[in-house]
């Protein structure tokens, strides 16, 4: 080679041509499996919510359900004065109650039924329990929780058995 020159490289010929990078369609493809990708999952998660709210009133129905078995094997029968249609479920803490120990209690606590959607003002008993039987109802109108604003159109309910029905509130009627 002769002094002071030099074989030009494929990359020093032209400027811009041949540089590194990503073409515009190489670009595009990668838009568009992100946009499928994004298209499956959102719909799947925006399901996630709306399943935690009924999940919660499950279990804290549940948990009634449990605490009102418990008081028919004291008790030989669900009923009690207290406990007539639309009476509040018994918890303890509540202003109207002597103790933890007054007749008619679940051995509930209040804390026990509060949650992120429902509080204990929703659970209420539908029609009045007897020998047989009892439905409690948990409309979520009725919540005081940190975000049961989010609840109110959702009434759920459990008997005895520990059937349990409910979803959005259709004008008067349940789903």
């Amino acid at each position: 080679m002769v002094a002071g020159t030099r074989k030009p490289r494929k990359m020093d010929a032209i400027p811009g041509e041949n540089t590194r990078g990503f073409t515009v369609a190489e670009l595009m493809i990668v838009l568009i499996v992100i946009g499928l990708l994004a298209s499956v999952a959102i719909p799947l998660y925006q399901v996630v919510p709306e399943k935690s709210k009924e999940t919660e009133a499950i279990a804290k129905l549940v948990l009634i359900r449990d605490a009102m078995l418990a008081y028919r094997e004291e008790n030989a029968t669900f009923g009690h004065p207290s406990f007539t249609d639309g009476a509040p479920v018994p918890v303890e803490g509540t202003p109207d109650e002597e103790g933890p120990t007054s007749a008619g209690s679940l051995g509930l606590r209040r804390e026990e039924l509060l949650g992120r959607y429902y509080s204990h003002e929703c659970f209420s008993f539908e029609g009045t329990p007897g020998q047989d039987g009892f439905v409690i109802v948990c409309d979520g109108s009725r919540s005081s929780a940190p975000y049961g604003s989010e609840v109110a159109r959702l009434v759920y309910t459990i008997d005895g058995n520990g059937s349990i029905d409910g979803g959005v509130r259709a004008g008067l009627g349940r789903r």
